[in-house]
């Protein structure tokens, strides 16, 4: 039986939104919407019984939404400092990514937008070539496409097809500022235009569309996943206004207590 299917993505996301919104009030830190997306997009990975830390690599490019990731890590115990101590006094837990989070599985501490892709795509080039059980998986937002970084390594990437267990994940949650949100899918569709078969588009609107994603996320080769998905995903009230809540903060407890009770995944029962 495929593990995914006994994911409870409904309740999973309900309790990570929670934890996310509740950590960036007490903290007064976080990025809370792209946080959001990153949930739904490392919850089919990594609440799947076949993710294991010695085979499934991540290098989270997105860095700045680093609460997506240590809300899970809490969540299923598998470490629970960086939520704890997340932007704390003296923590080494900022608001980016540190691979201490979990070190036996983040290959890079992450932030600075553009660097991940390279760094992951180097990182599974050199493990192809010792161990062919590794998956290594990259979460890129859709802002870093205007990064030179990104362009040479796709360019790099198709050069490379045949060689690698990559999985590119790109969260499309169209928060990017200098863009129309809605001609984003189509600027970064150009940018993959030499990686053809490689590159599978996905609309994250239902279960069904949960479970394709997640049998790419543990498919053997390379694969390029252009997740259309919402920024501030399970509170409508985020994803009506992205721009505010890409680095706003609930002002008060009675906000934070409104957000709370909108939450809302039933579209992934």
């Amino acid at each position: 039986m495929n593990s995914s299917q006994e994911i409870d993505f409904e309740g999973v996301l309900s309790k990570c939104a929670d934890l996310i919104l509740t950590k960036a009030f007490n903290s007064k830190s976080g990025h809370i919407g792209g946080s959001l997306s990153l949930a739904v997009l490392l919850t089919p990975l990594m609440y799947d019984k076949r993710f294991s830390t010695a085979i499934h690599k991540l290098c989270i490019s997105k860095g700045h939404a680093s609460l997506g990731l240590y809300s899970i890590l809490y969540d299923l115990g598998l470490s629970i400092e960086p939520y704890e101590r997340f932007c704390s006094l003296n923590s080494p837990y900022h608001g980016h990514i540190n691979q201490c989070a979990l070190p036996d599985s983040i290959i890079a501490s992450t932030g600075s937008l553009g660097h991940g892709l390279p760094i992951a795509l180097g990182y599974s080039y050199h493990k192809s070539k010792e161990n062919n059980d590794i998956i290594t998986y990259c979460f890129v937002g859709d802002g870093e496409f205007q990064e030179g970084s990104i362009s040479e390594s796709l360019m790099l990437i198709g050069e490379l097809s045949d060689e690698l267990n990559l999985k590119v994940i790109i969260d499309c949650n169209g928060g990017t500022s200098s863009r129309r949100s809605e001609s984003n899918i189509d600027t970064i569709l150009n940018h993959l235009y030499n990686l053809n078969d490689a590159v599978k588009p996905i609309t994250l609107s239902d279960k069904a569309s949960l479970l394709y994603y997640n049998s790419l996320l543990y498919s053997k080769g390379l694969d390029i996943i252009v997740c259309d998905i919402q920024k501030g995903i399970g509170i409508i009230d985020i994803t009506r206004d992205v721009s505010k809540w890409h680095a706003g903060l609930p002002k008060d407890q009675e906000e934070l207590a409104y957000l709370l009770s909108k939450i809302s995944f039933r579209q992934f029962q």
